[in-house]
């Protein structure tokens, strides 16, 4: 893995679904990874990561693989481990 830098966040973040319903999330942290930033965000119930991709003023949030996925938890991990 490289460029990796983890931020941690003291932000939510409200994502509408397809039906119009609304769920709050905790931003965990912003990592960047392999030249491109992801981002960690959980509530109660799940945990989830997407990859943040801008395009001007303009941010979407995109699924990520499977494979990113594991390499981004690991390395989260990996961060909160060193912290202690």
């Amino acid at each position: 893995m490289e460029d990796f830098k983890a931020n941690e966040m003291d932000e939510t973040v409200v994502i509408e679904n397809e039906d119009g319903t609304e769920t709050t999330y905790n931003v965990d942290a912003v990592i960047e990874m392999n030249h491109q930033e992801y981002i960690i965000y959980s509530n109660n119930d799940e945990m989830m990561i997407s990859r943040i991709v801008r395009n001007g003023e303009e941010e979407e949030w995109e699924e990520v693989t499977d494979e990113e996925m594991g390499q981004i938890i690991d390395a989260y991990e990996q961060a909160l481990k060193d912290e202690d």
